[in-house]
């Protein structure tokens, strides 16, 4: 916690400080009785995977933007294992388009089709869910999404 608080009042390296708060939280993860309510669980596997999709945009060494990628699409997933469709379909449809920029991002860095597909299918089953529940503005940003993730793979073609 020291360590949150030093980055907060901006005395940490925000890039190191987030690497560091991400290990740390990823590890409590594994520890059943630091966070028993599977969707505080879910709550924080969602946000430390976007984290980590973010972080490895600013990386510059494939090595590590590898591995942030494939830390954060298993926080992703397993987000998804709680975070199901039919027990909280917003919350769902917010991992889901977290997978989508996942995907994509790992795209920009690898090349491979599979992940334009997957990111596509995550963010239009996303995008359906936030249409059929009213939620305007979860829409346009999981069209941005998708508009990002046509652009990029008709950018490699």
């Amino acid at each position: 916690m020291q360590r949150a608080s030093e980055l907060a009042r901006g005395s940490l390296d925000t890039r190191e400080a987030l690497v560091e708060l991400c290990g740390a939280n990823e590890e409590a993860l594994g520890e059943k009785d630091v966070l028993d309510d599977a969707l505080l669980r879910a709550e924080v596997q969602n946000n430390l995977g976007a984290a980590l999709v973010m972080l490895s945009q600013h990386e510059t060494n494939e090595s590590t933007q590898k591995k942030l990628l494939a830390t954060a699409l298993r926080c992703l997933g397993g987000a998804l294992q709680i975070r199901t469709r039919s027990v909280v379909p917003r919350e769902w449809a917010i991992t889901k388009t977290n997978l989508a920029l996942a995907h994509l991002q790992r795209y920009r860095l690898v090349g491979d089709q599979i992940d334009i597909m997957a990111g596509r299918v995550d963010v239009d089953l996303a995008r359906a869910m936030f249409a059929e529940m009213g939620l305007e503005d979860e829409k346009t940003w999981a069209e941005a999404v998708r508009r990002q993730l046509l652009s990029a793979g008709k950018a490699r073609s």
